[in-house]
């Protein structure tokens, strides 16, 4: 079995606004992160490259990962702001 790793780092600039209502800690109030994320592939048998995966080939992952998470407000469905903060964003 093979492995090889992608990493979409810090330098990526990635980075997003999170609110978990039902923590019992800072959490429950809106706090930024940096993201990172790496992504593992596995294959039984490397291709006629010596490749378990061609990056070259991650560019739509990239962009969805830049489009999901760079500079986005995530907040769960049944969090009881939800309507008052999308008036935040109706409001502009």
């Amino acid at each position: 079995m093979w492995l090889s790793t992608k990493t979409y780092g810090h330098e990526l600039g990635l980075s997003a606004v999170f609110r978990q209502w039902r923590a019992d800690s800072h959490c429950n109030q809106l706090h930024g992160y940096s993201l990172a994320f790496t992504f593992i592939f596995e294959a039984e048998e490397l291709d006629d490259r010596n490749w378990v995966a061609d990056f070259g080939g991650l560019k739509p992952l990239k962009r969805w990962l830049q489009e999901t998470f760079d500079h986005k407000l995530c907040v769960a469905e049944d969090d009881p702001q939800l309507e008052a903060i999308m008036a935040l964003q109706d409001a502009g």
